[in-house]
């Protein structure tokens, strides 16, 4: 019992796993999107990715978008109130 059960977890695991990957929303490809553009410097492009998927309950979008408005760059002017917001 204990051997087969042994070689079952890994693709118990596997079937998990991929239906985790199958099940990202269209918000957690928004915000994997935003992640990308911030990554690549374009701060004006995330903005409104980061809003969208902000709007949608996405706390880290919201953290992040915050973290845009305090610091500004590429192109982006620090804004205080809107960090605040």
């Amino acid at each position: 019992m204990c051997k087969s059960l042994i070689l079952a977890l890994p693709i118990t695991l596997s079937i998990a796993l991929s239906g985790a990957a199958q099940a990202e929303s269209p918000t957690d490809s928004t915000l994997v999107a935003a992640k990308e553009a911030t990554d690549a410097g374009k701060l004006a492009q995330a903005i409104p990715l980061y809003e969208q998927a902000a709007a949608q309950g996405q706390a880290s979008a919201e953290s992040d978008l915050a973290r845009i408005y305090l610091e500004g760059g590429d192109g982006v002017v620090a804004n205080h109130d809107a960090a605040m917001h």
